[in-house]
């Protein structure tokens, strides 16, 4: 307990007294008041603690009938100095329980008589010695009481006198015996013999001592025990506090106190902390316990270590890397950027961090602020559901998360009147530490010898993450990395983190700056949209001795990027000085465009430094090159044609299509690009672009990572049915199972039910459950999975299952069609949904189960079912080859709609998404039933398919997207083994005809020909024998614009106060329900960058990328949903170009809402954002910022304008012309 009163005038102020009363921590604030005098001093109250901190937490302990700890008062002054030589009064007060009357009858009612009295006290002035200290107990006093006040006061001079008070609950023995430990004063060092003191009091009849056992727990086990058997009697009275006449009648207990040292010695694992319990039986039959927390050194027996062989060296140069660990070890290394740790501090791994990882192994007790639990009535045990205001032996077992089984007394703490006792838990306030970014003084980082030009040519290579690898350490003990330094100017943290079966965890730190004497550093956004004026800012850093006459330039390609005004200056740059030069350059072509800045010294030109100041005589040249990526205007959309073509005769044949690449009027003038395609397999575009590609929205929950890793399993499962073994990409999908299960259980709840969000959800989901069982009972066969998790997330899911055989709703089901059916009040989708996802995970289920689903089936197959449920009905009934599958399959088929190619499908009044998926389940059934005769059925259903494919062969969301994909597969394995033999001719107005060849080495490529000149129609030529997919496609930008009938979205930019904020609302517009998922995508305008969402209560998840942030909900209502997003300018933009902001429902992609947004000028008023866009004048586009260490000077314009110089010592203007996008 610290009383801290900072200052030298008269005040009144509060006292936070913290400490704890057996095992029970509080924390209490009261009045305290003090006063000026020469030197003022504080009172304070500890045990046998160290010095704690003001506002850090005391401990302290007290037991009835011992002398506990010899409590000690403390004085200090205001500077911290101990005050020696200092009357303090010290008082306690001792009251007893009130007396209780009760009944046992079924329940104890209980009726208080008397109130709680005072029944001892006692006073006595002691004198602090030289470390301001003086040390006194209180007796030991008989009987039953419940509390003790402790009252420190001193002597303050000519106003109030300095005070403190503490007020503690008792610990209570039936047997009136105690034992107490002192916990450490100092963390335990690992492999040392550490003494731990503790009490006990003496049984008369047993002088010779008793039997003590101990145990550490740490980690959740035990790691230590044994015995240990006290023999050293204490009983000094010295300091003690006598009873006052009042209390003559108060018994001093006689028991004679037993002091002991218990020796441990800490290696107890990777945790830092650990818990001590000590007890012993009694003879009465009653346990005797205490327990105390034990802070401790981690025993690092897997001593790691990262060194950089020089802790400075130029960007670009090589560097040695050393990471040392025990032989065998596996270890994770990197090394970030300080300026990436500085913005996310949260994701640098320092030692401390590594212990609070680790804390869940640590023993942290959860005491509730009124105790509640057992208590003992008329010597019957009861469960008592009111407050207690006693400890007891119990309490030290449950601290230390044990359960005690045993027929000896354990929980005897008395019960009390059903009342309230205020012992109220507060946090204690951590300090903080504040971290003010800067550069530190870089000069004392430079050698004097260092050279002032650039070890490379060109600076182009800006990481923020620069080491990131995984690392086996072999017998040596010590691996050596030979790295090359990035080109940023900087601090660079490496860390290696090793881990060894038997030595444990390790983690090694080391920093390394790369840094030059003589640089650039360019500042601009890292995207931009094409016709806005960015801000491009160059800095010039020297920090040698001596002054530099400097040429700078910037360069780029004058077709792609407009610099308004001269891009060349001459200035003097000065030792320890930085000048920053300001350009606005607009960029006109889309793509990617390098800027180069290019700066030397011109040490013969004696007329730009002043006379007289020293100039380096050495060259100095830095080179720095970066990329800006321009987007266009608008919104981008994708249009695709596509055939499945098959030349089946007997003999080659020719067939002639035409593919039209159309663009809508309002194209975006340069937007626009075109692909043509040919592959000889359906599966091609996934492989080619891998299924990362698939899912075109953004994948943050868990149906979405589940929806990626079901497509690699079942892409995985085609390679190796189809005899493609070892192909390059069967390591890379097993890989990325393996990852995706662990990603997946994120989303697990405790009963083994799965969710969107996770614990974020109130809920399991019995369909998303259903959709895992699905995936991992099928990948199974390819990865190693534990088979008991699979089993326990199926038994969930039938333990759902209704008398009827249907499965209920339950939690999200975030499919809209299922979801519409559950709305509907008919259960049979979804039923059919779980059936198909347990039967294709081939797990057990009971035949009970099963018959009671295809019942649940077959009752709703008498109603009138839209063509989604019955494909559903069709696929789980064929799947179990019942007798009405094929019925059921026929009366699909004759709901489909053929299209003049002869193409089928299910579309009619609903979304492309549902149709795909109920076309995929149609070809699943017509292939489990027909086998390879269905393949002749199913390929007018598959080149419909086909055709709403996207170029990386993914369709609109996730779940058509898995459906498709497992139908197109299935096809492909199902397909009889052809000959295949084609070859292709294509042309258009504005391309030479191309020659393209199918053969069987080749069926599995993705061959692609770039389409020139949109909109073009493609003439295509295919001869031959065999199947072929072909595909063109268009993606092009219009003006962003987009309403549905189904959401609102309410869009407003503000820059009050130069904070931009975003303030978005959205609803649902259709009464009778709630929305499907819905993702909001908030394009950031360029410059800008998010920081943070207010008002997040109906978000689910947030997730950033480089300009946009997704946000996600797992429904919405007619009831406005509003949030509000906070953001900061980064670079300044003239003529800015309107962000995107897009609704969209998950799951049908179609239904969006788009409402374009700019975000005003922080020091105008919107209304004047129109009148304030003129010209920009080219006089004014440069500025020039000096700096010197401390200060920032004044701007300054530099109007020489000279060029370059020809010669071998300049450094010749790069252009690098940007890619075609």
């Amino acid at each position: 307990m610290v009383l801290t009163i900072p200052g030298t005038l008269p005040l009144d102020t509060k006292l936070e007294i913290s400490g704890k009363f057996g095992n029970y921590r509080f924390q209490e604030t009261v009045p305290a008041t003090t006063e000026e005098s020469d030197k003022r001093y504080l009172a304070i109250i500890q045990t046998d603690k160290p010095l704690y901190r003001p506002g850090d937490l005391v401990e302290l302990q007290l037991r009835w009938d011992i002398l506990f700890s010899l409590l000690q008062v403390q004085a200090k002054y205001p500077d911290g100095t101990p005050a020696s030589e200092k009357r303090v009064n010290i008082c306690f007060s001792a009251s007893s329980l009130p007396t209780v009357r009760c009944r046992a009858n079924r329940k104890p009612q209980c009726q208080r008589v008397s109130a709680t009295q005072e029944v001892a006290a006692g006073c006595r002035d002691f004198e602090t010695g030289a470390d301001g200290r003086a040390q006194f107990s209180v007796p030991g006093l008989r009987g039953t009481l419940n509390s003790l006040s402790l009252t420190a006061m001193s002597d303050g001079g000519s106003w109030n006198d300095p005070v403190s008070r503490l007020h503690l609950r008792a610990w209570t023995s039936m047997s009136s015996r105690y034992v107490q430990l002192s916990a450490p004063l100092e963390k335990l060092l690992c492999g040392k013999n550490t003494s731990i003191m503790f009490y006990h009091t003496k049984l008369r009849k047993h002088p010779g001592g008793v039997t003590l056992n101990y145990q550490v727990l740490s980690g959740h086990r035990i790691v230590d025990q044994g015995t240990v058997s006290p023999r050293q009697s204490w009983d000094d009275t010295t300091d003690q506090i006598p009873l006052d006449s009042a209390s003559s009648g108060m018994k001093v207990s006689g028991y004679s106190v037993s002091k002991f040292d218990l020796k441990v010695t800490a290696s107890w694992g990777l945790s830092s902390r650990a818990r001590l319990l000590l007890y012993y039986a009694h003879p009465n039959g009653e346990i005797i316990a205490d327990s105390v927390p034990v802070d401790f050194e981690p025993c690092n027996s897997n001593k790691v270590s990262l060194t950089f062989a020089t802790k400075t060296a130029q960007p670009g140069m090589p560097v040695t890397v050393t990471v040392a660990a025990a032989p065998g070890s596996l270890c994770g290394v990197w090394a970030l950027d300080q300026g990436l740790l500085h913005r996310a501090a949260a994701t640098e791994l320092t030692s401390e961090k590594l212990r609070s990882l680790l804390s869940p192994l640590e023993i942290e007790p959860n005491r509730p602020r009124v105790l509640k639990g057992h208590c003992v009535l008329r010597e019957e045990s009861w469960h008592f559901s009111g407050p207690t205001l006693f400890l007891d032996s119990a309490a030290a077992f449950e601290e230390s998360l044990l359960r005690v089984i045993t027929d000896m007394r354990l929980n005897i703490r008395p019960c009390w009147e059903d009342g309230g006792m205020w012992t109220p838990e507060h946090g204690v306030s951590k300090n903080c530490t504040l971290f003010v970014e800067g550069d530190g003084d870089i000069t004392e980082l430079v050698p004097p010898s260092a050279s002032p030009k650039s070890a490379v040519a060109i600076r182009s290579h800006f990481r923020e993450t620069w080491l990131w690898e995984l690392r086996h350490i072999g017998s040596s003990a010590a691996l050596n990395l030979s790295r090359v330094v990035p080109h940023s100017v900087t601090k660079w943290k490496g860390g290696a983190l090793c881990l060894h079966p038997s030595r444990g965890l390790g983690l090694g730190l080391d920093a390394m700056t790369a840094v030059q004497p003589f640089f650039i550093r360019l500042s601009l956004p890292a995207f931009a949209r094409r016709g806005e004026t960015i801000t491009v800012t160059a800095s010039l850093f020297n920090y040698l001795k001596t002054c530099i006459p400097v040429k700078f330039g910037m360069t780029a390609d004058a077709n792609c990027l407009e610099v308004i005004g001269t891009t060349q200056k001459r200035f003097c740059l000065c030792s320890e000085e930085t000048v920053s030069l300001r350009f606005y350059a607009k960029p006109l072509c889309l793509g990617h465009i390098n800027i180069t800045a290019h700066a030397f010294s011109l040490p013969k030109d004696n007329s730009i430094c002043d006379s007289g100041v020293p100039i380096e005589r050495r060259q100095a040249r830095d080179t720095l090159r970066k990329g800006l990526r321009v987007t266009a205007e608008g919104q981008q959309r994708e249009k695709s044609v596509s055939e499945y073509i098959c030349l089946t005769g007997p003999t080659a044949s020719t067939e002639v299509r035409k593919f039209a690449l159309k663009l809508p009027s309002d194209v975006i003038s340069g937007s626009s690009t075109g692909m043509f395609t040919v592959s000889g397999n359906v599966l091609s575009p996934v492989l080619a672009h891998g299924l990362e590609s698939l899912v075109r929205l953004p994948t943050g929950c868990g149906e979405q990572n589940l929806a990626i890793l079901a497509a690699n399993v079942v892409v995985l499962g085609y390679l190796l049915s189809s005899g493609q073994m070892n192909h390059p990409l069967e390591a890379k999908l097993r890989r990325s199972i393996i990852t995706g299960y662990q990603q997946q259980l994120n989303y697990r709840h405790p009963n083994h039910g799965y969710s969107a969000f996770g614990s974020a959800d109130p809920e399991a989901s019995v369909w998303l459950t259903a959709f895992v069982v699905r995936t991992l009972g099928q990948a199974r066969q390819y990865v190693a999975f534990d088979d008991t998790e699979l089993s326990l997330s199926t038994q969930w899911v039938l333990s759902h299952q209704y008398d009827s055989g249907c499965f209920p709703s339950i939690g999200r089901v975030l499919n809209a069609q299922l979801k519409g059916g559950v709305q509907g009040k008919s259960l049979s989708p979804l039923t059919a949904y779980v059936l198909i996802s347990l039967l294709e995970a081939g797990v057990e289920v009971p035949l009970l189960a099963q018959n009671a689903a295809v019942q649940c089936l077959t009752e709703e197959m008498s109603q009138e079912l839209d063509s989604y449920s019955l494909a559903l009905h069709a696929y789980a009934l064929a799947l179990l080859d019942h007798h009405d599958a094929r019925q059921t399959l026929d009366l699909l088929w004759s709901r489909a709609e053929s299209q003049a190619d002869g193409a089928l499908h299910w579309g009619r009044n609903v979304s492309t998404s549902v149709a795909v998926e109920t076309s995929g389940y149609a070809i699943l059934s017509c292939l489990v039933l027909y086998r390879e005769a269905g393949v002749t059925r199913a390929l007018p259903a598959i080149q419909w398919l086909l055709k709403q494919r996207n170029h990386k062969g993914g369709f609109a969301s996730t779940q058509d997207t898995i459906v498709a994909l497992q139908a197109l597969a299935k096809y492909a394995k199902t397909l009889a083994p052809r000959d295949t033999n084609l070859t292709l001719w294509v042309s258009s107005q504005h391309m030479e005809p191309r020659v393209l060849s199918v053969e069987p080495s080749t069926t599995m490529l993705l061959q692609e020909v770039p389409v020139l000149g949109l909109p073009a129609t493609l003439d295509v030529n295919v001869t031959g024998k065999g199947c072929v997919f072909v595909q063109a496609y268009a993606r092009y930008n219009i003006p962003a614009k987009a309403d549905t009938d189904s959401f609102d979205l309410m869009v407003r930019a503000s820059h009050d106060a130069c904070k931009p904020r975003i303030d978005l609302c959205a609803s649902y517009l259709l009464s009778w329900g709630m929305s499907g998922m819905v993702i909001i995508q908030v394009y950031l305008p360029t410059g800008f960058s998010f920081i943070k969402v207010v008002d997040t209560l109906e978000i689910k998840k947030i997730e950033e990328t480089e300009n946009k942030v997704n946000i996600y909900f797992d429904e919405l209502s007619n009831r406005r949903t509003c949030i509000t997003l906070i953001l900061a300018q980064e670079h300044e933009v003239r003529d800015a170009v309107a962000a995107n902001v897009i609704l969209q429902d998950y799951y049908d992609p179609g239904v969006l809402v788009v409402r374009n947004y700019t975000i005003p000028s922080c020091d105008t008023d919107e209304q004047d954002i129109v009148d304030l866009q003129i010209p920009v004048q080219s006089e004014t586009t440069q500025e020039v910022i000096r700096s010197g260490r401390a200060h920032l000077g004044n701007f300054r314009n530099l109007e020489d304008d000279l060029d370059f110089p020809d010669g071998p010592e300049a450094n010749l203007p790069v252009t690098v012309p940007a890619p075609q996008s």
